[in-house]
């Protein structure tokens, strides 16, 4: 079976390390995402995350994923280009690799995350009713 590998540059792309964004409670396993036609121009952009333990990755329609790989992924916090490989699927899921100059990094789990740039939601203050006293 064919391997399909496209490789992504960031020009201009901010990398760092962005905070753990998932939306799961520790020990508890969130639902495993896919990325449809990763081969064929459906991932946008990328970032490392978390240092070299994960990567965050944007889809073609916006939605943001988080991957975390089985083990540190060498090079990934100083890399202009990375590659994905779909391994013939066309999808990139948890079974894909992400290449690094340096490395093969085998993805251990692929989920959504909510995008990394949107500014934080605050919690409002409850209203109250003006001219009722409560007590």
């Amino acid at each position: 079976m064919k391997n399909a590998l496209i490789t992504f540059s960031i020009a201009g792309f901010a990398l760092g390390s962005a905070p753990a964004l998932a939306d799961h409670h520790e020990g508890a396993e969130p639902e495993q995402a896919r990325i449809p036609f990763a081969d064929s121009r459906g991932i946008r952009n990328w970032r490392a995350d978390d240092g070299e333990d994960a990567i965050l990755i944007e889809g073609r329609g916006g939605q943001w994923y988080r991957a975390e790989f089985m083990r540190r992924c060498m090079g990934l916090n100083f890399s202009n280009a990375v590659g994905f490989e779909t391994r013939g699927a066309g999808s990139f899921d948890r079974f894909s690799v992400v290449r690094t100059r340096d490395d093969r990094c085998q993805v251990r789990s692929l989920y959504e995350i909510p995008d990394p740039d949107a500014p934080a939601e605050t919690e409002a203050e409850p209203e109250t009713e003006h001219g009722h006293d409560s007590h």
